[in-house]
């Protein structure tokens, strides 16, 4: 895969996602931002591919980067982080490995159905881990700033009570 492949690829998928995100109702003056996200995926998991790293290698990295963007975003924008999730992680999702995984199974060709239901399942992996790790991490940051900020709440009432 040349890098001419790469750019045509990602605008393919930029403007496929765009319709996606349409159907998903994302609020039109918040388009340009899922965008954003869902480039950041592509790019990331085709360079992945092009320099031939181990799926789940490749898609936890092109999972985690995203997700971090839409958690921003999210707050940023004030606006609910599925709403740039799921536009930004549909280019990650392995439909024609899963699509060859039943078709080799149906087929008889073992060989084949084990490589592909192998891809698939590092694939899904990487990207349930990136998003488990990603959003655990967030929540355990809002919960400690949370906390921190009824510490000092708490604090403030005691010298107040001075």
């Amino acid at each position: 895969m040349t890098w001419l492949d790469i750019i045509n690829s990602t605008i393919a998928c930029s403007v496929a996602l765009l319709g996606i995100a349409v159907i998903f109702d994302v609020p039109p003056k918040k388009l340009l931002w899922a965008m954003i996200g869902s480039v950041i995926s592509c790019v990331l998991m085709l360079i992945g591919d092009k320099f031939g790293i181990d799926p789940l290698i490749t898609n936890m990295v092109a999972t985690a980067v995203p997700c971090v963007y839409c958690e921003i975003m999210a707050r940023v924008l004030k606006t609910p982080t599925t709403v740039f999730m799921i536009p930004t992680l549909l280019p990650l999702v392995p439909g024609s490995r899963l699509y060859y995984t039943m078709f080799y199974l149906f087929s008889g060709q073992q060989a084949l159905f084990m490589e592909n239901m192998l891809a698939a399942v590092k694939i899904c992996t990487g990207i349930a881990m990136a998003i488990i790790v990603v959003t655990g991490a967030v929540r355990w940051l809002e919960a400690a700033k949370k906390q921190r900020l009824e510490h000092e709440r708490q604090k403030h009432q005691a010298e107040i009570n001075r």
